[in-house]
């Protein structure tokens, strides 16, 4: 009777991984998912914006006024700039997200994926956890060693 190891599995359908390579896979699944929904929300945003005869939905001057105009204040106009970025640019921001995670199934690309998720720190609130979460593994030596 022989022992199930690493380079012999007692199931074929039973998946092994070297180390750190079953958090770079399970991590890679998860920032495609996220990059497909940040490029979805920010397609069906624009396709929103043309429907309403304008980019009103796009216009940082727009979302300025909807947020409360001169009342609102500086963070008004942070938030109103931040929205129109995330609608107009946030499809970018996905298709990267979808390169990085392509990149984490492979074992390749570790500063791509690392410079996806920083950038992605500042994109809506999925991808900003699953950056955080990608950056975290990145300082981990286990999963750093995985990368050929």
């Amino acid at each position: 009777m022989m022992n199930a190891t690493q380079s012999n599995p007692s199931d074929p359908s039973e998946l092994t991984f070297a180390r750190g390579q079953g958090y770079l896979t399970a991590m890679g699944y998860l920032q495609i998912v996220a990059g497909a929904l940040t490029v979805l929300f920010s397609c069906l945003a624009m396709l929103k914006a043309s429907t309403l005869s304008g980019t009103v939905l796009m216009s940082p001057a727009a979302i300025y006024e909807a947020f409360g105009g001169f009342a609102g204040g500086g963070f008004t106009k942070f938030m109103a700039g931040y929205l129109s970025f995330l609608v107009m640019f946030g499809w970018i921001l996905g298709l990267m997200m979808i390169s990085a995670g392509i990149a984490s199934l492979k074992c390749r690309g570790r500063y791509w994926i690392g410079f996806v998720s920083i950038l992605n720190l500042f994109s809506q609130p999925l991808a900003t956890t699953v950056a955080m979460m990608m950056l975290h593994g990145l300082t981990r030596p286990r999963i750093v060693g995985a990368f050929r």
